[in-house]
């Protein structure tokens, strides 16, 4: 499901990528956006839902560097 989500885009001259407006509306996306790296991938969300989320996270960080500890990256 998580990977289903995908779209491919093109790059125009001035090397931008256009976010399909299906992929916007779904993320939340109005203006600000941030980048994440993950592993050998990047998310992209947007400004107000990746704030909320970092704030919660930051809040049990043992938990979430126990999580991302037994993330397994070889595999892909």
């Amino acid at each position: 499901f998580y990977l289903s989500g995908g779209h491919p885009v093109d790059i125009d001259a001035q090397s931008r990528l256009l976010i399909p407006p299906t992929l916007r509306s779904y993320a939340g996306i109005q203006s600000e956006v941030v980048l994440v790296g993950f592993a050998n991938k990047f998310e992209i969300w947007s400004q107000e839902t990746w704030s909320g989320l970092f704030d919660n996270l930051a809040q049990d960080f043992s938990q979430t560097l126990a999580a991302v500890s037994e993330i397994d990256t070889h595999d892909e």
